[in-house]
C-alpha cells in the first residue's frame, strides 16, 4: 500500500545521495521509494514502470510550479542496503531481484527494479542492495531475467506462487533430479526425462502364484497428471531352462505400495515368449498415458491370450483403460509381477523369474 505518512527504514552501507526536482503537486514521504516520471523527468512516489531513483531521506511537497521559482527537490539515498517488506520472500530468494509497484510495496516480480536480495532476516523481510537509476525493464526483459534463475528445490519445497514459465530443478525425483517449468497451471518437464532407473537384477522365487518382482518409486502425489505419458522399459528373464512364464499373466502394476496388491494396468501372457528353453530374456517398452488422476490407458495386451511383443495378437486390446489410485493425492510406484508355469507339471516350478532392468521416462 502507498505511504500516507513518513516511514523510518533501516539502512546500511549508504554510499551515494542525490536530489531531484519533484513533479508539481506531489508529496513524497520520508522512506518512500521514489521513481522518475518518464513524461516529465521529475521525481514522484514510485508508479509501476518508473525508473527507480532511490529512497526519500526526508519528506517533501511540491504544491505547484511557480514561474521563475526553483521547483521543490527531494533528497534521496541512491545506493546502499535497506530492509524492506517483500511478499513471499524466504531464505531461498537470496540473490533474486526486488521490484516496487508503489512507494512501499515490494515483490519478486514487477517492472521497476530496486535491487537484489543480500539477506533474509525473517520470512517476508529482505535486506536489499538498492541502486537508483537501474534500467526500467520491459515485461519481456523481466521474463528473460527471471528465466535465467533456476531454483534448486525438493518437491515439497517447490514454489507455491510461481511465475509463468518459472524453471526449477527438483533434486528428489529420479536418479539425477528433474528440470520442471511452470506452465501457468502445473509443473511439467520440458523434454523426455528419466525419472526412474534400476539396473540391478531382481530375482523372484520359483512358484506358480503371482509375485511382485520389483518396481520404481515412490513418486510424489501431483507430480504426474492427466495427459502425461510414461514410457516404461524393462527386461524379463528366468534363471533356468525348465519352466515358462505363466499363462496366468505378467502385469505392470501401479499403486501406493509397490506390492502385488497394486492395480494391474497392463497384463499379458508371455508363456510363448519366455518359454522353457529360453533363459536369455526379453526387453519391453510400454507407453502409458495418464487419462485422469484415477485412470490410465496403455498400448498393449490385457488378456491371457496375447503377448506384449506382437508375436501373438489374438484377443489383444490395443487401448487398455485401467483404474488406479488417485495419483494427485497419493504417492505411487510402478512395477512388475508375474506368474510361472511348471513344465511338464504345472504345479511344480523350478525356474525363478528375473526382472533384469527398469527405466521410466516422462514425456513432455
Amino acid at each position: 500500500m502507498p505511504l500516507t505518512s513518513n516511514k523510518s527504514r533501516s539502512y546500511t552501507d549508504v554510499r551515494h545521495r542525490n536530489s531531484l526536482q519533484l513533479a508539481s503537486g506531489t508529496t513524497v514521504f520520508q522512506g518512500a521509494a521514489v521513481g522518475i516520471d518518464a513524461s516529465t523527468g521529475r521525481a514522484r512516489p514510485v508508479v509501476a514502470g518508473d525508473l527507480f531513483a532511490g529512497f526519500a531521506e526526508a519528506g517533501a511537497t511540491s504544491t505547484r510550479d511557480v514561474t521563475g521559482a526553483t521547483p521543490t527537490s527531494v533528497a534521496l539515498l541512491t545506493h546502499g542496503q535497506a530492509q524492506l517488506p517483500v511478499a513471499t520472500v524466504n531464505a531461498i530468494n537470496v540473490g533474486d531481484s526486488v521490484f516496487a509497484s508503489d512507494d512501499d510495496t515490494f515483490a519478486l516480480t514487477g517492472s521497476t527494479l530496486v535491487g537484489e536480495i543480500v539477506r533474509v532476516p525473517a520470512a517476508g523481510q529482505a535486506v536489499v542492495a538498492f541502486s537508483g537509476g537501474l534500467k526500467r525493464l520491459s515485461a519481456a526483459e523481466v521474463l528473460a531475467t527471471q528465466l535465467q534463475i533456476t531454483s534448486t528445490v525438493t518437491w515439497a519445497t517447490r514454489p507455491t506462487s510461481p511465475y509463468l514459465y518459472q524453471p526449477i530443478f527438483v533434486t528428489d525425483i529420479g536418479p539425477n533430479g528433474v528440470h520442471l517449468q511452470w506452465n501457468g497451471t502445473r509443473w511439467k518437464v520440458l523434454f523426455p526425462t528419466l525419472i526412474g532407473e534400476n539396473g540391478n537384477i531382481l530375482t523372484g522365487v520359483a512358484q506358480q502364484a503371482d509375485q511382485y518382482l520389483g518396481g520404481l518409486g515412490p513418486y510424489p502425489a501431483g507430480f504426474i497428471q492427466a495427459g502425461d505419458i510414461l514410457v516404461y522399459h524393462f527386461g524379463l528373464a528366468k534363471n533356468g531352462v525348465t519352466d515358462t512364464y505363466g499363462t496366468g499373466g505378467t502385469s505392470i502394476r501401479l499403486g501406493a505400495g509397490g506390492v502385488i496388491g497394486d492395480s494391474a494396468i497392463l497384463q499379458a501372457n508371455l508363456s510363448s515368449t519366455i518359454t522353457a528353453t529360453v533363459d536369455g530374456g526379453c526387453g519391453f517398452e510400454k507407453w502409458i498415458r495418464v487419462q485422469s488422476n484415477t485412470t490410465t490407458r496403455g498400448l498393449g495386451a490385457n488378456s491371457a491370450a496375447p503377448s506384449w511383443n506382437g508375436l501373438s495378437t489374438t484377443s489383444a486390446n490395443p487401448d487398455v483403460t485401467a483404474t488406479i489410485i488417485n495419483i494427485s493425492t497419493t504417492p505411487w510406484f510402478i512395477g512388475l509381477s508375474t506368474t510361472m508355469t511348471g513344465v511338464p507339471t504345472p504345479a511344480t516350478v523350478v525356474d525363478a523369474p528375473l526382472l533384469t532392468y527398469q527405466r521410466l521416462t516422462l514425456l513432455p
